[in-house]
């Protein structure tokens, strides 16, 4: 898992703008990875309630897709510098390219739609 020199990354899951209304608004969330293996996610109780029941206050194995979100993050976050345990950073330069050729710095509606299939996908399991 990655991390940057801007580690804390924040989005919604309902809105395509990032963060409307602000940490009290609907949908939100906030990511900050505490080491390679482990991130911790803030969600709004209320968007994610379903997803949340089983989960809250407890360590959860992530998917693979929700890795490259959170990997997506903070590529797409940082400054300057984004950092990786292994030295695994084909991921980060994809995305870094991607973004150079879409002409963005962050594509927030990528970056929604993403979560909003991965909180789709848990609350069916």
């Amino acid at each position: 898992m990655y991390t940057s020199d801007a580690p804390v990354q924040s989005g919604n899951a309902k809105h395509d703008i990032s963060m409307v209304g602000g940490f009290q608004s609907e949908g939100s969330f906030v990511t900050f990875p505490i080491n390679s293996k482990y991130i911790l996610v803030l969600q709004d109780r209320s968007y994610f309630a379903n997803q949340l029941k089983a989960v809250e206050n407890k360590l959860v194995p992530v998917t693979i897709d929700a890795v490259k979100l959170f990997n997506r993050m903070q590529v797409l976050g940082a400054y300057r510098m984004v950092f990786c345990q292994q030295e695994k950073l084909k991921f980060a330069q994809k995305v870094h390219k991607e973004t150079i050729k879409s002409g963005n710095r962050v594509n927030h509606d990528v970056i929604a739609d993403k979560v909003r299939e991965i909180v789709k996908k848990q609350s069916v399991e």
